[in-house]
């Protein structure tokens, strides 16, 4: 089963827990969608990580307004929605937000 995840919380090796558990799970293939930035008000600015041994994919994509995480869109066509043809599509982010709006638009 293909499994595609997207949200800013998984550019950071510290926050792909969840994404370790899902791939260890039988025939599970895992990917994540994650903004190629972020600026966190605390902190510089952020770029995608990828956890040493991880056993899934991670597609930094190019993003506008990176670190409002209501506002914040991809700047690509599919989402690679049709590269990966996932299953199942997790998209962690509030319902109103534009990335949300983008994946439900493009799952089609």
């Amino acid at each position: 089963m293909k499994v595609l995840i997207a949200g800013h919380t998984y550019m950071v090796a510290e926050n792909q827990k969840k994404l370790a558990a899902l791939a260890q799970l039988p025939g599970v293939e895992l990917a994540a969608v994650v903004p190629h930035r972020w600026h966190e008000p605390l902190q510089n600015e952020l770029r995608p990580q990828r956890a040493s041994g991880a056993r899934w994919q991670v597609y930094p994509t190019h993003v506008m307004l990176a670190g409002n995480e209501m506002r914040y869109v991809y700047l690509s066509r599919d989402l690679h929605l049709q590269q990966l043809q996932p299953d199942v599509l997790l998209v962690e982010n509030g319902a109103g937000a534009f990335a949300y709006t983008q994946f439900l638009m493009c799952r089609r």
